[in-house]
């Protein structure tokens, strides 16, 4: 298993590479990791699903109703999918004059879509949105789990109602989570503790504390963030080095991923509207 890295652990490799002094109260730590959320979204992503990189891909088994729609789900990239399975029988996404004519069609009709199987089970995969970054060492950690009450012991509270549960190896547990009642503030109840145990951490629905990406993406996210803070400092000269840097570990990054496994049989769909 690859080690994971904390966003903690990012944040402080950020400042060096950009030499953040250490008295300076302009580049805090909740400006650092909205930079690091900016530049994943406008550059880490975009990146990764240029690529078609099925290692950042989710399944999710939906149920079509009796029209044979399904609801894009809300977290995914952009509003679209890689692809849709009925029964091991891959459907393909058609143009609106050719669905009536494709069995094993799909279209997309605003923020759902429509297919030929009613009131079946699909699975659909796609790239989700990347989850906001969230400073590691604040996240409440399961200390004791009773199993009978289905309650988790937290060793700092949480308030939200909703909750995801991540892994420390940055595996998610579940999504998304409604407390049940009798929570409160350092205990949390659910409807099942399955898979959950002792150690793992309780987020926000959406954040994680990890940034969980191989290290080439890692460092090449620091690069860019640490650039934000070069330009923003007005440091021209190491500004100009970093970006020389940023477009030489891209174009290394993109021809890495796309030597990655043989991905033709995972492709993202274009819409069709």
């Amino acid at each position: 298993m690859r080690p994971i890295e904390t966003v903690d652990d990012v944040l402080s490799n950020i400042k060096v590479i950009a030499s953040v002094p250490l008295s300076q109260n302009r580049f805090t730590d909740d400006y650092i990791r909205y930079l690091m959320n900016r530049e994943t979204d406008l550059k880490v992503y975009p990146a990764l699903v240029r690529q078609n990189q099925e290692y950042i891909s989710k399944a999710s088994i939906l149920l079509s109703d009796d029209e044979g729609f399904i609801d894009i789900p809300s977290d995914a990239y952009l509003s679209t999918v890689i692809s849709i399975i009925y029964k091991d029988t891959p459907l393909a996404s058609v143009d609106r004059e050719q669905f009536s004519l494709s069995k094993n069609g799909y279209i997309f009709q605003g923020d759902s879509i429509k297919t030929h199987y009613k009131n079946a089970e699909l699975i659909v995969t796609y790239v989700p949105i990347a989850r906001q970054y969230v400073d590691t060492s604040a996240q409440p950690e399961i200390i004791t789990i009773n199993t009978t009450l289905k309650r988790l012991t937290l060793n700092a509270p949480y308030a939200g109602n909703t909750l995801d549960i991540i892994t420390p190896q940055g595996k998610i547990i579940r999504e998304n989570v409604t407390k049940v009642n009798g929570s409160s503030n350092h205990q949390v109840v659910l409807d099942s503790i399955d898979g959950i145990n002792v150690g793992d951490l309780i987020v926000k629905p959406f954040t994680t504390p990890f940034v969980n990406y191989t290290s080439m993406v890692v460092r090449y996210l620091e690069r860019c963030v640490a650039n934000c803070i070069l330009e923003e400092s007005q440091d021209i000269e190491m500004f100009r080095v970093g970006k020389n840097s940023e477009a030489e570990m891209l174009k290394i990054l993109l021809d890495s991923l796309s030597s990655r496994g043989n991905k033709s049989a995972v492709r993202p769909q274009r819409r069709r509207f």
